[in-house]
């Protein structure tokens, strides 16, 4: 599970659990089809962006600090490369994240911001 989200699933599953009607289910996490919507806001106007949940536990990151690693953001959210570029891809296309380098590949060292 991604880092910054992991105390909701964790509510949730206690939550679901103390229910006495699903005593003999087995919840299972399908992170691969959640999403979140995030509300931004850099002018006056607020925003909403759509995210899937990699995308967001990066995002979220940057609430700690201003800039990061491709390798501190990898370590620190536990998403694999495979799932984790794309994710930041898209989210430097949508100027939302600033990467310190324009390669297609990705780097431990690239910095974003």
């Amino acid at each position: 599970m991604p880092y910054p989200l992991k105390a909701c699933t964790e509510a949730f599953t206690l939550f679901y659990k103390a229910k006495s009607q699903y005593q003999s289910r087995k919840l299972t996490w399908a992170y691969q089809y959640g999403t979140v919507e995030v509300t931004c806001q850099f002018t006056q106007k607020p925003y909403r962006i759509g995210l899937n949940i990699f995308q967001a536990s990066a995002l979220m990151c940057f609430t700690e600090r201003d800039e990061w690693s491709f390798k501190e953001l990898k370590d620190t959210t536990k998403v694999v490369s495979d799932i984790l570029v794309p994710g930041l891809r898209m989210l430097c296309m949508n100027k939302l994240l600033v990467r310190s380098v324009r390669t297609k590949d990705f780097n431990d060292t690239d910095t974003f911001k």
